[in-house]
């Protein structure tokens, strides 16, 4: 973990975001509980070194395991001032998760949002704005949410590169306006915060095994 935040602080991180729980690290719910226990512990060793941790969820944290479901279990079991979350609109959407329930229970946790489109019918990619998923609605919370960073991405797409480009960048300035930050002051602060990508962070071994989102 030495080195992770070495490197983090070495080129201007502001976060370390655990990305992913590999399958076979996530069979019960005791194996959440010791990822919970290890955030905390990553999350205070971050914060010492004057970083955020923060974990990005995906759709299997919404799948219940002996009658419980994973994400509210880490939700209660982190401390909300050492692990952060990066939440994934489209994920939560895939996985049945309503957003607002956790912006009510968790106000200001959630930093980050993963702003990626999914179908209605089949729940698959696709891009941002011809998508299923409500977006001005969450962003208007977004305040009560706590989010500071929205980061748009074109996963699997039947559209042309030049189109979706297009689109997210109209679903990114929006995002900006919704969130009440000047576009200025928004572009500066989402510049300073592209670091904040865990991808260049994931070799360490220290943190559960991950792979990109």
């Amino acid at each position: 973990m030495t080195k992770v935040i070495a490197d983090a602080k070495a080129i201007g991180n502001r976060y370390i975001v655990c990305a992913y729980i590999e399958a076979e690290e996530r069979r019960s719910l005791d194996d959440y509980r010791q990822h919970d226990e290890l955030f905390n512990l990553v999350g205070e060793t971050c914060r010492v070194a004057g970083i955020q941790f923060a974990y990005h969820n995906h759709d299997f944290e919404f799948e219940p395991i002996e009658g419980k479901i994973p994400f509210q279990v880490l939700l209660a079991e982190t401390d909300p001032a050492l692990v952060k979350i990066e939440m994934g609109l489209y994920w939560i959407t895939k996985g049945g998760g309503e957003p607002f329930e956790y912006f009510e229970a968790n106000p200001g946790r959630f930093v980050m949002f993963h702003v990626k489109g999914i179908d209605a019918t089949p729940r698959r990619h696709t891009e941002v704005g011809r998508d299923s998923i409500h977006f001005e609605r969450i962003f208007s919370r977004a305040e009560q949410a706590g989010a500071k960073h929205f980061f748009v991405e074109q996963d699997e797409s039947p559209r042309l590169p030049a189109r979706q480009r297009s689109r997210g960048a109209r679903v990114s300035s929006r995002a900006r306006a919704l969130s009440s930050r000047s576009a200025s002051a928004a572009r500066n602060e989402l510049d300073d915060s592209l670091t904040s990508s865990p991808r260049s962070l994931r070799s360490s071994g220290e943190l559960p095994k991950s792979r990109s989102p």
